[in-house]
């Protein structure tokens, strides 16, 4: 069990309870049903991806897979996708528009090896998605869609977490689907109570501020302190500990350091 954070047990263990859940209630579509993992990992690698690198909802939408470098161990965070009754601003900070929440929010994020098999998940069924994709769109057109995906085709498929036909996923979808695994799993986690298991793991961790403010994509370390400031004091118990065995070890050495030295002035007095 993680930190209790505003009235939540934050726990990696309720997360993955909830997130199998989401696998049952919104399994993958039949083209991509041979993709899912050893233990039936599917949709719910949306809520494993969330809680292992604390994105924001709106940044995790927006990720186009270019941006996840898995040999360098770091996502490159530039985009968001915010959804507001039924509207979707896009920002495209590489474009020049304006970063989501702050600034901050464009980073570089570590990735942690719990979700490097949730990644290569998701993205064997974004590329399956991708092969399909062109047959698809003739079958559209044949059929004359007055509704097409919400992306042109050459940008479908390109984003790590993908809706259902390779656009900007739909938040009113996935909250319905979630809401499904609440009530499947008796947990009742939200896409941004996810992201603070992701904060809590840092802070267990021993991370700094500092490194804690860059992953979560705050606008300071104050804004870090802000929202989650009673969980550092809970570790500065842990830290306390592990300061004072430090400080015992090195007094420990420089006293057999000083007896060895006293020794050796002992020696050349005998000698004398």
């Amino acid at each position: 069990l993680l930190h209790h954070f505003q009235g939540l047990d934050l726990s990696i263990g309720r997360m993955e309870t909830l997130a199998a859940a989401l696998d049952e209630v919104w399994p993958l579509p039949r083209w991509a049903s041979d993709l899912t993992g050893p233990n039936g990992e599917g949709r719910g690698d949306i809520l494993r991806f969330a809680a292992f690198t604390g994105m924001r909802w709106e940044e995790f939408v927006a990720l186009d897979d270019e941006s996840v470098l898995l040999e360098e161990e770091t996502i490159l965070m530039h985009d968001t996708a915010t959804e507001s009754g039924g509207r979707r601003e896009i920002r495209r900070v590489r474009d020049g528009d304006k970063p989501g929440k702050s600034r901050a929010a464009t980073r570089s994020l570590a990735i942690v090896e719990q979700v490097i098999p949730v990644i290569r998940r998701l993205r064997a069924v974004r590329q399956r998605g991708l092969t399909l994709e062109p047959e698809r769109e003739q079958r559209r057109q044949a059929r004359g869609v007055k509704r097409p995906p919400n992306m042109p085709l050459e940008e479908r498929w390109t984003l790590l977490i993908p809706g259902e036909t390779g656009g900007y996923m739909s938040y009113g979808h996935f909250r319905k689907k979630l809401e499904m695994a609440h009530k499947r799993s008796g947990v009742d986690y939200t896409a941004h109570e996810l992201r603070h298991i992701a904060a809590s793991i840092l802070i267990s961790s021993g991370a700094s501020d500092y490194q804690i403010q860059q992953q979560m994509g705050h606008a300071s370390v104050a804004v870090t302190r802000k929202v989650y400031g009673h969980l550092f004091k809970i570790d500065r118990t842990e830290l306390a500990r592990r300061v004072s065995e430090r400080i015992e070890t090195l007094t420990e050495a420089e006293l057999a350091e000083a007896e060895k030295a006293g020794n050796g002035e002992a020696d050349e007095t005998r000698g004398k």
